[in-house]
């Protein structure tokens, strides 16, 4: 049974997570399995994965974490247990330098990638977390969100730990993803399972809800992700569908999205003052 899928960051191969604790390797131009990957023998489900280019990293049932070097025939190369609990979500920041896990046990690690312990934990979720979202734009700016006990999205600067801002949702919180409008400037999107079933956006750093699809599936939205050009968001549910939203603007020019504001929520463009004062 397949648990969890991932593309690599290149987007030549997938990784398929099973329930067995293997994960299978395809070349997408080939339609071809290269390879299995059995981190340490394990025998349990695989319920997330991210790559970070040739590195896969890998959580299971237990709560261990495994890196594993997919170029070389003895592929195990670390694994960390931090988590008391299920691996739900595991998320590299764009450049590589950092990576977050939350689990079933409510924690948050946030990593250094040439560490085997955790720089922070961070238990301020009361429900499991999946959604990990990093800014593309604010490279120490990571958002979480907790599940159906919890309803609350947490803001982090990942260079000190802190937390700098939080939302309560009222809803499960299945994803996160990261989208810049036009008209009101840096956003995140939620995806929400109980009781709502709904997609919320909300403007970063005031927090004020932008905007809101209720009902947008007919059950729970499971997961939700971002197109490469940051502007559709795919959702997938309990009803068995797969929706497509077109929620955010494309920005020719990405140096817009630079520095835009700090994770403490100060303003470092004027830009971006003029758009939030226009709200």
């Amino acid at each position: 049974m397949v648990t969890s899928v991932r593309w690599s960051n290149d987007g030549s191969y997938i990784s398929i997570g099973k329930d067995d604790g293997i994960i299978e390797i395809w070349d997408i131009e080939t339609n071809t399995k290269l390879r299995n990957l059995n981190c340490n023998n394990h025998a349990t489900r695989i319920a997330a994965q991210c790559w970070n280019q040739h590195i896969l990293t890998s959580g299971d049932r237990l709560g261990n974490l495994y890196h594993s070097d997919v170029r070389i025939s003895q592929q195990y190369v670390n694994m960390m247990s931090s988590h008391s609990a299920e691996i739900c979500g595991i998320e590299y920041r764009n450049d590589g330098g950092q990576f977050a896990s939350g689990g079933n046990d409510n924690l948050v690690c946030i990593w250094d990638v040439r560490n085997t312990t955790p720089l922070f934990n961070k238990s301020n979720h009361k429900a499991a977390v999946k959604a990990l979202s990093w800014c593309p734009y604010q490279p120490s700016l990571l958002a979480t969100g907790g599940g159906s006990s919890d309803k609350t999205i947490n803001f982090w600067n990942t260079t000190t730990g802190s937390r700098v801002n939080t939302i309560e949702t009222g809803s499960q919180i299945s994803s996160l993803n990261w989208g810049y409008s036009n008209g009101t400037g840096l956003e995140i999107v939620a995806t929400h399972g109980f009781p709502t079933n709904s997609i919320s956006l909300f403007n970063y750093p005031t927090l004020q809800k932008t905007g809101e699809i209720n009902s947008a599936h007919d059950s729970r939205i499971l997961n939700g992700c971002i197109s490469p050009d940051h502007c559709t968001l795919a959702t997938v549910a309990g009803d068995e569908n797969l929706k497509f939203w077109s929620l955010f603007d494309l920005v020719k020019n990405k140096r817009e999205f630079g520095d835009v504001t700090d994770v403490d929520g100060e303003d470092k463009s004027e830009v971006e003052t003029k758009r939030i004062k226009k709200m």
